[in-house]
């Protein structure tokens, strides 16, 4: 009934007819069907099935009876566009003014505080193909930032075989020998460390005039080179970790080679380069360990902490809900009154943050909204 005054027709830009005409839906309908695919948890391919057969999502959306509904490419896209337009915040505060200016919840109305697991986007990988991944992340960044194909950059520094998706078929390995798994996870941290090496030497003003003159370089001891590039985190040879918390904190400042990317934007190939060397970075700096004479020893065997565990959903990281419920993605913190359930907030966090440690910016959130809850 009152859906208008959540959902407006002027929350989307109209189209330029000049470089295409118009969307082929309207936006509100389009809206009100990611909203019900949200809240029945359907995927995208049911979805666009339940608008072209269900009678009571047609009555919703205000489709005729022989309507075939929208395309699921269509359906996708229309949700990439209210990411990007921020709307989610936009209709959650709408939908709370409405619910007090309603009289359905009071300002001072106690409300409840949970989280639910949501399963990453990305594949999750042992640290063997997850470094492999990572190496050729940033091969085809770096790339990219050149201007080159990435065959080209990956022939130059010798490194073809990481084009390929997996590392299986590529690399001699006796996966049931420990000196022949040591010596394949040497090989790709060495091979890590000269595509690093090759980065650190790659000038953007060059990269129109072709080669950046990496040919020939070799690649110093692999336990010198790990202090240069993973931060002086090691620098008396015990090879243990730094915290994982000070690891976070020094890619926040910049502090790992890569520079200051405070001001750029998503788009931005540099930006793009300097966060896929820091996937490389993080991944052997949390997962290679090595021995007192600075040789690779072999994986680390450790608490997962703030480990990386897939190259294409950097953020994704282990979680537990409960000692039997594990999980790999993040979890969504969720705000609702105690009275009619409604949902007021949610915020996304990692898998591997504690559910207390948002607790005082949830409550922030809430009182700019006009709520101030007795308890919570």
């Amino acid at each position: 009934r009152f859906g208008e005054l959540v959902i407006r027709r002027s929350d989307f830009p109209e189209a330029d007819e000049s470089l295409g005409g118009r969307e082929p839906w309207c936006p509100v309908l389009m809206t009100k069907l990611v909203l019900i695919q949200v809240q029945q948890g359907l995927d995208d391919r049911e979805t666009v099935r339940r608008a072209q057969l269900d009678l009571g999502v047609k009555a919703c959306l205000g489709l005729g009876v022989g309507s075939s509904g929208p395309s699921q490419a269509t359906l996708c896209r229309h949700r990439q566009k209210m990411v990007a337009l921020n709307l989610h915040e936009e209709y959650s505060q709408r939908f709370n003014r409405l619910t007090q200016a309603l009289g359905l919840m009071r300002a001072t109305e106690a409300v409840a505080i949970d989280t639910v697991p949501i399963r990453g986007a990305g594949q999750v990988l042992d640290t063997f193909n997850l470094l492999a991944a990572g190496i050729r992340h940033l091969l085809k960044t770096f790339a990219k930032a050149q201007g080159r194909p990435p065959e080209q950059v990956a022939e130059q520094l010798g490194l073809e075989s990481y084009l390929s998706r997996s590392i299986k078929g590529q690399f001699e390995c006796d996966w049931q020998d420990d000196k022949s798994r040591v010596a394949l996870l040497d090989r790709l941290v060495n091979d890590a460390l000269r595509l690093r090496d090759a980065l650190d030497n790659f000038d953007p003003a060059r990269a129109q005039g072709g080669d950046d003159d990496t040919d020939g370089q070799q690649p110093e001891p692999p336990h010198e080179l790990q202090t240069n590039l993973l931060g002086d985190d090691d620098d008396d040879g015990d090879s243990e970790a730094q915290p994982a918390d000070d690891a976070e904190q020094q890619r926040d400042d910049g502090q790992q080679g890569h520079g200051d990317d405070d001001d750029d934007t998503g788009g931005n190939v540099g930006a793009e380069l300097r966060q896929a060397a820091a996937t490389v970075d993080d991944i052997i700096s949390h997962d290679v360990e090595y021995d007192e004479q600075g040789h690779i020893a072999g994986v680390r065997q450790r608490a997962a902490g703030d480990r990386i565990i897939s190259v294409t959903d950097p953020e994704m990281r282990h979680g537990r809900k409960s000692a039997s419920v594990l999980f790999a993605g993040y979890k969504a913190q969720i705000v609702v009154s105690i009275v009619l359930g409604f949902i007021l907030l949610t915020e996304p966090i990692r898998a591997n943050e504690h559910d207390g440690e948002r607790m005082p910016g949830l409550l922030d959130k809430l009182n700019k909204e006009g709520l101030h809850p007795e308890y919570a």
